[in-house]
């Protein structure tokens, strides 16, 4: 009787040991990961129990559904992209705006000395006496896009002499400067001061050169009148200048055909 008793007893208590193993029976959650009964009623001791996020730009890693996805990198790549983007198109308009007053300003300082070479020209023009001079060439600077005439290469004006029958063609190249630079003057550039000497050689026309400082260009202060034949370069300097200086008088040019030289008034012998 004792013996059953005893053995009834261990069996209950078997039995209970039994039902409170099943209690703690593994369950799987989101994660994939495995948590016991008391481990879901709380949470907070176990990090399964952590939720999950998800937004558009995020996908699931390999890892398993519970894990935090990454960002997708080609559509954070994209929005890098598109961010940049916004950043050049803020920048360039400064430097158009820049390259434009660049162009502007380049275009007037253009147009101006153009404004002061044609002035200077018409006042050559004009000191040659039609009763004696026919202006035969008065060449411009026109061009369009890198092209521009061949005769546009040769010296301004060319003008021909008749008297008494007897017919002179010469040539000449005008420049006026505001003042010297120093003590040197720059009137052309050497490729140009080649072809008005390949010009020269090729017609045989007495081809002089033209310049006048100061002033206006409508009214210069002093004219050096050279025969291109005696120009050394295209830079001269004062003491060069010297011997071909003459005070504007308003006189008319005068050709001498015998020493083939061309004049205006008398040399300025230090006198206002």
């Amino acid at each position: 009787m004792a013996v059953g008793l005893i053995c009834l007893i261990a069996g209950v208590i078997v039995f209970a040991k039994s039902k409170g193993k099943e209690s703690e029976t593994t369950v799987v959650v989101q994660s994939g990961k495995k948590a016991t009964v008391s481990d879901v009623r709380h949470p907070e001791n176990h990090e399964s129990a952590k939720p999950n996020f998800s937004t558009e730009n995020f996908t699931i890693s390999e890892t398993g559904f519970g894990d935090i996805a990454k960002p997708n990198d080609k559509d954070s790549e994209t929005n890098k992209q598109i961010t940049e983007r916004k950043d050049k198109a803020k920048e360039p308009a400064i430097s158009d705006k820049g390259s434009k007053e660049e162009i502007v300003n380049e275009q007037v300082k253009e147009d101006e000395s153009k404004a002061k070479g044609r002035d200077f020209e018409e006042w050559v023009v004009s000191h040659f006496d039609k009763k004696w001079w026919t202006l035969n060439e008065w060449r411009g600077d026109k061009y369009a896009n890198g092209r521009y005439a061949e005769s546009n290469q040769y010296p301004d004006l060319e003008l021909t002499l008749k008297v008494r029958g007897v017919e002179t063609r010469i040539a000449v190249e005008c420049k006026w400067r505001s003042r010297f630079n120093g003590r040197t003057l720059k009137w052309s550039y050497p490729e140009q001061l080649e072809r008005y000497r390949a010009f020269a050689k090729r017609t045989g026309y007495p081809t002089f050169v033209v310049i006048g400082v100061g002033g206006f260009p409508s009214d210069p202060l002093n004219i050096y009148i050279i025969p291109l034949s005696e120009m050394p370069s295209e830079k001269v300097n004062v003491e060069f200048l010297k011997k071909y200086q003459r005070r504007n008088t308003g006189k008319n040019f005068f050709f001498d055909n015998n020493t083939r030289t061309l004049s205006a008034v008398s040399p300025l012998l230090n006198k206002a």
